[in-house]
């Protein structure tokens, strides 16, 4: 069953901004209304003390697409679990992240904030892969936003 929601995503306070998008949920999936067709995938690593139903949300976040999307990935029992964040439009400044009530939020590639944070590019290709995130226990959520947001 579908649901339309405006979101306004509280992951925006990594960039210090504040976009509204008209999205839909399907499947855990946050999909953009656009008719572009790209899409970021990869691997969630993790820990070994985590619980079934456990849960993390991957973000990605362009600002000059002025767009979000991401989708919420759930630990079944197996320590890998893959995602993907599909109808994306074409934009060369995708952020993601991953993010938690109970795993500590990790930027791509390990960065320590969103300005040095590596840029994804879905201009040359439709597809972008092995964007992989392993997880470690930790602080919440609203702490790891407001420790990355202080550090730009």
């Amino acid at each position: 069953m579908k649901r339309e929601f405006i979101v306004c995503l509280i992951s925006l306070l990594f960039a210090g901004i504040f976009l509204l998008y008209h999205v839909t949920f399907d499947n855990n999936n946050l999909k953009t209304d656009s008719k572009n067709k790209y899409r970021i995938s990869g691997k969630i690593e993790f820990p070994d003390s985590s619980k079934i139903g456990d849960s993390v949300c991957i973000t990605a976040l362009s600002e000059q697409a002025n767009v979000c999307g991401g989708t919420k990935v759930f630990f079944r029992g197996s320590s890998t679990e893959t995602y993907q964040i599909t109808d994306l439009p074409k934009s060369d400044d995708y952020v993601v992240f991953a993010w938690s009530d109970t795993f500590q939020t990790k930027l791509f590639n390990n960065a320590d904030s969103m300005a040095s944070a590596k840029k994804i590019n879905t201009d040359d290709e439709k597809s972008v892969n092995n964007i992989d995130f392993v997880l470690n226990e930790g602080s919440s959520f609203s702490e790891n936003m407001v420790s990355a947001y202080q550090t730009q």
